[in-house]
């Protein structure tokens, strides 16, 4: 069996003809789209705390917000690349227990934690709102910490919001940058709570010479934020034992409407476009099946606690062997520095973390924009690629517990980084963003 998967940006020769490789798109490339396609804005202006409201119809982002294939590489099953003895990021701490989703491993590394109905969760509160979510499907409660300007935890703030309700504690590696692993696990043994990683972000990394995710009693990561894949995610531990059996498969037929989807976006962002003929007679092919009833679709379990029983498919499993990691971290630690040289002294756009520390293997490129709320709507419309981590907080969350997360939800904003982004697509990129909150300081 044949899948596609997998990417690799370092020049080397090519077994394919050129043809495969086109990489180019508008506005960058020769052949304009006829018609952007569209997505649907989710931004609410207002005083007080964001609440999520669907809103107009905007374009999708010319440059992709996260990895898509950029070179075509065929795996036969069983069989990937050798990476040696190259950083494996989270799937090096030991054997990955495959889930749906980010938030669906962490709802697994609360089970897996024996956390009964009824316990309280200590989460940060500048989150997304995919980590509070499992909370209600287990019966659990979150109780929200305080965190510094810098995004790492107020210890003293975290141990006031203790009683005997809390459990576990979950710690963010914001945008790849790490916590103090050391100090988290010292703080949760003494009292009692199970420590959880969140590595959304940071898939890949170390503090000191240790992995990040090694500290925790358990480690989730989210595949689609480092892989070209369009959902997956993953638990891992290197303490305690993960779940014994493996999550129902999803079947042959969603991991082939998954892998449709995956090229589809990636055709869309100008990659693999030789495969469009055979991608379109494909999904056309699933759709029929799909009206008959055959096949179940997994985007339809994606946010309710049915998706809990379901594993990553395949396609999840298959990207470990053939993704580099060297070139994965190399290149977006690339990306990340140019981003931010570029950035350095741009009116109205402050880098939040802008020096890049040895390890780290960073996510995305985390901003403060004080004209946010001005400009953003401008931002949409040009189809800016970009991310607002946090800009929607739960409903229990006091708002003045945290400024720095309050803040964040307002005036943050993220730029990619990704390691199959092109350096005209960063160049485009900046271009606009710094063009448009230009404009926007008048």
């Amino acid at each position: 069996m044949l899948l596609f998967a997998g990417f690799s940006q370092a020049p080397r020769p090519s077994r394919f003809p050129e043809l495969f490789l086109l990489t180019r798109h508008p506005p960058l490339g020769l052949l304009p789209r006829r018609r952007p396609q569209q997505t649907r804005s989710i931004t609410v202006d207002g005083e007080g705390p964001n609440r999520p409201r669907e809103g107009r119809l905007i374009p999708k982002p010319e440059v992709p917000c996260y990895p898509v294939h950029n070179d075509l590489r065929l795996l036969t099953a069983g069989r990937g690349a050798d990476n040696g003895d190259q950083d494996k990021g989270l799937f090096g701490i030991g054997p990955a227990f495959f889930t749906t989703a980010g938030k669906t491993a962490l709802a697994w590394a609360f089970r897996a934690s024996g956390l009964q109905p009824g316990a309280a969760v200590l989460l940060p509160a500048y989150h997304c709102l995919a980590m509070v979510e499992p909370l209600p499907w287990l019966g659990l409660k979150p109780v929200f910490y305080r965190l510094h300007e810098d995004l790492s935890i107020d210890y003293a703030a975290l141990e006031a919001r203790l009683d005997e309700r809390c459990k576990a504690l979950v710690a963010v590696h914001y945008f790849g940058f790490p916590q103090d692993g050391p100090r988290l696990r010292e703080f949760c043994t003494q009292h009692g709570l199970s420590l959880i990683e969140d590595c959304a972000h940071s898939f890949f990394g170390h503090r000191g010479e240790e992995r990040l995710g090694s500290f925790g009693d358990f480690a989730i990561g989210s595949l689609p934020k480092f892989f070209p894949v369009g959902s997956g995610g993953c638990l891992v531990s290197a303490r305690r034992p993960l779940p014994p059996e493996p999550l129902a498969a999803p079947g042959s037929l969603a991991d082939l409407r998954s892998l449709v989807r995956d090229l589809q976006t990636t055709h869309y962002y100008g990659r693999l476009r030789p495969l469009g003929p055979i991608t379109t007679g494909t999904a056309a092919l699933l759709k029929a099946l799909s009206l008959l009833g055959l096949g179940r679709d997994m985007a339809g379990l994606r946010d309710t606690p049915a998706s809990l029983d379901y594993g990553a498919g395949r396609m999840g499993g298959t990207i470990q062997r053939a993704c580099n990691p060297g070139e994965i971290a190399a290149r977006r630690r690339e990306n990340y520095r140019t981003i931010c040289q570029a950035l350095a002294g741009q009116p109205g756009i402050n880098p939040v973390k802008p020096e890049l520390e040895e390890g780290i293997v960073p996510y995305m490129v985390p901003l403060r924009i004080p004209a946010l709320r001005r400009v953003f709507a401008q931002l949409e419309d040009r189809a800016v690629p970009m991310q607002r981590f946090g800009q929607f907080l739960s409903t229990e969350l006091d708002d003045a517990l945290c400024p720095v997360s309050s803040d964040l939800s307002h005036h943050g904003l993220q730029l990619p980084c990704h390691q199959s982004l092109l350096p005209e697509e960063i160049q485009w990129m900046i271009d606009r963003l710094c063009e448009i909150c230009a404009a926007g300081r008048g």
